[in-house]
């Protein structure tokens, strides 16, 4: 369908995100439509609200626009913002293709990188799980089969629907005892206070919100519990760390929204948590942008 006008978009948005009526009788809502001698004009040119102020030629999708009703009665909706509508629309888009993509050669393409030695530090770390445990962003499930006997719940929450049905085929394929959630990392379905232990490996750095992210972990885990973290990061060398800003767009498109520039111990230090142990290292065989790593424990204060 082609949108000629302002006004064509305006209208698609309505019809997308319906209105809110002042008092819809159980009617169907209609276009308002010029009266003899009223002043209004063409949806696309300029005119005069009911105040009789002109409105410009091209009101903007933020203002509100009139409805109306059988009866004389009227609706009004707020349009979202065209930006907001594109994006939201570019990233079912994105989702359906190239995140589709992204989650089937997930795997292939750590590969290397796990051998190398990422999967022995995961491995480490995920030793220092117990308890009711949470992964937060657990992906295609490449945590799997690293923890230790210490846990005694698993819950693998992942956001997006390509992997979480990669993870639930994983997890039945194997026999796991492990709850599958889809739920972003900014809003985790648990009470307060109900996790023993939070686990990001190679997640902060994607997550859209990550001190929101970050939060959430902190409000599920009681007193006492462990965020355990292993993430790449921002480097410490100023070089590469403007190599990783120069990229950041095109990695963070190719790489499924990651972006490879965050400071993410400064973000874990300025949490509600405090950390008790944080190691920088590298991580083996990846593009030096993503190379720079920590691995680290984090804990609620009691």
């Amino acid at each position: 369908m082609l949108i000629r006008r302002d006004s064509d978009l305006d209208r698609l948005v309505g019809l997308l995100h319906g209105c809110e009526a002042n008092d819809h009788d159980g009617a169907q809502l209609t276009e308002s439509k010029p009266e003899a001698g009223s002043g209004d004009q063409d949806p696309g040119g300029p005119g005069q609200d009911e105040a009789g102020n002109d409105q410009g030629q091209h009101p903007g999708l933020e203002d509100q626009k009139a409805i109306r009703l059988p009866h004389g009665n009227k609706a009004t909706y707020r349009a979202p913002s065209r930006r907001r509508f594109y994006a939201e629309s570019m990233g079912r888009i994105y989702e359906a293709t190239w995140g589709r993509a992204f989650a089937a050669m997930y795997d292939r393409s750590l590969a290397a990188t796990e051998e190398a030695g990422l999967r022995a530090m995961r491995r480490e770390l995920l030793a220092e799980a117990e308890g009711r445990t949470v992964d937060i962003g657990a992906g295609t499930g490449a945590n799997l089969g690293l923890y230790g006997p210490r846990v005694t719940e698993l819950t693998l929450v992942e956001p997006g629907s390509h992997m979480a049905r990669r993870l639930r085929a994983r997890v039945a394929q194997e026999r796991l005892a492990a709850d599958v959630v889809e739920a972003p990392a900014e809003n985790l379905p648990f009470p307060d206070a109900s996790v023993d232990t939070t686990v990001f490996t190679l997640v902060l750095c994607t997550v859209g919100d990550q001190g929101a992210a970050l939060a959430e972990a902190a409000r599920v885990l009681r007193p006492g519990g462990r965020m355990l973290f292993c993430e790449h990061v921002r480097s410490g060398d100023p070089g590469r760390a403007r190599w990783q800003d120069r990229l950041e767009r095109p990695w963070h498109f190719l790489a499924a929204g990651c972006h490879p520039n965050r400071d993410t111990a400064a973000a874990i230090r300025a949490s509600a948590l405090e950390i008790e142990s944080l190691d920088e290292g590298r991580m083996p065989k990846a593009p030096p942008i993503a190379r720079p790593l920590i691995r680290g424990v984090a804990r609620r204060p009691a």
